[in-house]
């Protein structure tokens, strides 16, 4: 009866484990989810301004372009 006992008491101590380490890994998915949530939003964020940062660098070069086009194509005065 005393190697039932503790065999009983030694079944409570790791079942008491296993729920402690169950118990932590859970808290710790909920908060890497919540960091994962955190950078994807701030990964679409910054892709959100990439973007409009290209389309505003399109423009510029446009229209550096066009006034490019626009000059004489002359060696500068002091040549």
């Amino acid at each position: 009866m005393a190697t039932d006992s503790r065999t009983a008491a030694d079944l409570d101590r790791r079942l008491l484990q296993l729920e402690e380490t169950v118990c932590h890994d859970q808290r710790l998915i909920e908060e890497l989810n919540h960091v994962v949530i955190a950078l994807r939003q701030e990964i679409e964020r910054l892709q959100l301004r990439l973007l409009a940062t290209e389309r505003q660098w399109g423009m510029l070069d446009q229209r550096v372009r066009s006034h490019e086009d626009n000059l004489p194509h002359e060696k500068p005065p002091h040549y």
